[in-house]
């Protein structure tokens, strides 16, 4: 062979070693499948940031979680947390499996906010011990309905959509007020004493009092004839005057 020909041969041979060396140099970073039980980011000491098959996750450097982002059987969620492993807001699916919820928390870790629902979406307040302040949700035949709890946790204020009705209960769960509207269409409005007796009453038409022990002391309205009246009675009930406007 001659001088030249091995020339190209040599020549031929370098170029085919640099693309090889060059290929294998732009791959050794390259992965179809990476297969790993846990991988950690970062150094001992630091922040880190930790994937496992389920769930991505960041600590500080005390390997206090700060925040969560996972998924199951369920589905997925996320969820933040305080430098003292409480949790400050959570994304996801409720516990029942209902539907999905956006929960916010104080220091305590006590749930404040609550926004998610089943049929129908729902609000919920809380006081900071957690239990419902108040409470705003639309039900599945598409009425509102909002109720406003005591620091007891007792419903104290009623508004139902369905009905058009304003309820007001005092500490020991007896109505106070009842606005809304009647069952044949008609507005009343009803306010008793501390015990629960209906001490007046205010329907289609007249106005009705009522004694502390629930009875009848007056009425103002209008008659049979249609004409306006007024009746007093005694603590038993019986009339004792009377007068009406017809002339």
């Amino acid at each position: 062979m001659n001088d030249y020909a091995k020339g190209i041969l040599t020549g031929a041979s370098l170029i085919l070693c640099f693309f090889m060396f060059v290929s294998a140099k732009s791959q050794e970073n390259s992965f179809d499948t990476l297969y790993a039980k846990s991988i950690v980011v970062g150094e001992p000491g630091t922040a880190k940031m930790v994937i496992n098959p389920n769930s991505i996750g960041a600590t500080d450097s005390l390997s206090r979680v700060l925040f969560i982002i996972g998924g199951g059987a369920d589905g997925g969620f996320f969820r933040a947390k305080s430098s003292n492993g409480k949790s400050t807001a959570y994304l996801g699916m409720s516990e029942d499996g209902a539907g999905g919820v956006i929960s916010v928390f104080n220091p305590d870790g006590k749930e404040i906010i609550n926004l998610g629902g089943e049929e129908g979406g729902a609000i919920k307040a809380s006081n900071p011990n957690g239990e419902n302040g108040v409470t705003l949700w639309a039900g599945k035949d598409g009425t509102g309905t909002l109720v406003v709890t005591n620091s007891d946790g007792l419903n104290t204020v009623n508004l139902v959509g369905r009905t058009g009705s304003l309820f007001t209960v005092n500490a020991n769960g007896d109505l106070t007020v009842g606005l809304g509207t009647d069952k044949d269409g008609t507005g009343s409005l009803v306010v008793t004493n501390s015990d629960g007796t209906k001490t007046t009453a205010i329907h289609e038409g007249y106005l009705r009092t009522s004694n502390k022990d629930g009875v009848e002391t007056g009425y103002f309205g209008t008659g049979k004839d249609n004409d306006g009246i007024a009746i007093l009675y005694d603590r038993y009930g019986d009339a004792g005057w009377s007068a009406s406007g017809k002339k």
